[in-house]
Order: C-alpha cells, then sequence, then structure tokens
C-alpha cells in the first residue's frame, strides 16, 4: 500500500470528511467552517504535505503520513495571519502539556505591510 492509499484509507474512517483523490495527490477539505484544507501529494521530491497555506516537503513517507494524520488530531493547529482580509502568514502549531508551541511557518509577501495583521486559528476537529 502507497503513502496515498493509507492517507485515503485513515480519510474513510471518518464518514464526515469530504475529499478527493488525484492520481498523486489527495485533498481533503476543512471538516469545519473553522478548519483547514489538507492535501498530500507525490513530488518528484518527495512528498508535499500542505496544511492550508502552510506546506512541508518531507523525504520519507512515514513522515509525509504522519504530518497528514497529525492535521486532524486535536493537538494540532494553524495560526494564519492576515493583512487587509489576505492570508499572508501560517504557522503549524502543536500542544504540548497545555501550552501551544509553533514548529514551522510558511508566508508570502504581502503588500499591505501597512495594515494592522489579524490572527486566527484554525482547528481541524472532526465531529462524526
Amino acid at each position: 500500500m502507497n503513502v496515498l492509499q493509507m492517507a485515503e484509507e485513515q480519510v474513510r474512517q471518518h464518514p464526515s470528511l469530504r475529499y478527493e483523490r488525484h492520481p498523486h495527490a489527495l485533498r481533503v477539505e476543512p471538516p469545519n467552517p473553522n478548519g483547514f484544507p489538507v492535501s498530500l501529494e507525490v513530488t518528484k521530491e518527495g512528498f508535499s504535505v500542505r496544511l492550508g497555506g502552510w506546506q512541508e516537503l518531507f523525504e520519507e513517507e512515514r513522515d509525509a503520513l504522519e504530518c497528514f494524520q497529525f492535521a486532524f488530531s486535536p493537538h494540532c493547529r494553524l495560526r494564519v495571519g492576515s493583512r487587509g482580509g489576505v492570508d499572508c502568514e501560517w504557522a503549524l502549531e502543536f500542544r504540548d502539556g497545555g501550552v501551544w508551541h509553533e514548529d514551522s511557518s510558511t508566508d508570502k509577501k504581502s503588500f499591505q505591510v501597512w495594515k494592522s495583521k489579524e490572527i486566527r486559528y484554525l482547528h481541524n476537529i472532526i465531529h462524526d
């Protein structure tokens, strides 16, 4: 069984999740209004996992699958920063001992730097 088949098997265990399967990718829609999309893609460079605008490239199939699964854990959240209503920063956070810690972040240039940054937190809580 390859990484996409394993990820799809995990998703199928939750009937409320909507997803699309492509030959080299699996994309899961946000499971709630305050959630974020999750995708796993097999690329020439390895395995790409996207959580909203956050992205990480993995060399190992196992690591990519663990990250994909973590996106649906209550110990995972995505901190999203926006300026002028446009998302420009994404940070993957994990909870340890009741405290949230940043794991890594991704950002893109915002041409609205004069506008104040707004932060929101997204969680992929599954209600089956």
